[in-house]
């Protein structure tokens, strides 16, 4: 998975992403209904800041690693249908 090649941090939910895997499996089947059924409800983001070089920061909305892994899933269906 994307995500774990990308060695991501733990998620807002403490996930750490070695764990992702296992999260995934024991989930999945809940995560494939609620997606296919279009009311898959992504968890709240956290709250993050960079600094900018000329002053000021830029503001961050980091996902949980599992809705990650859903948006890198959904990611070439949205690109090739803009």
């Amino acid at each position: 998975m994307l995500v774990e090649r990308n060695k991501g941090g733990r998620d807002i939910d403490g996930i750490p992403v070695q764990n992702l895997r296992e999260h995934i499996i024991e989930h999945w089947e809940t995560m494939k209904m609620e997606l296919l059924q279009g009311t898959y409800e992504p968890e709240p983001v956290r709250r993050g800041e960079i600094p900018k070089p000329d002053s000021g920061v830029r503001l961050l909305g980091i996902p949980t690693a599992s809705d990650r892994l859903i948006q890198q899933g959904h990611c070439p269906s949205v690109s090739f249908s803009i």
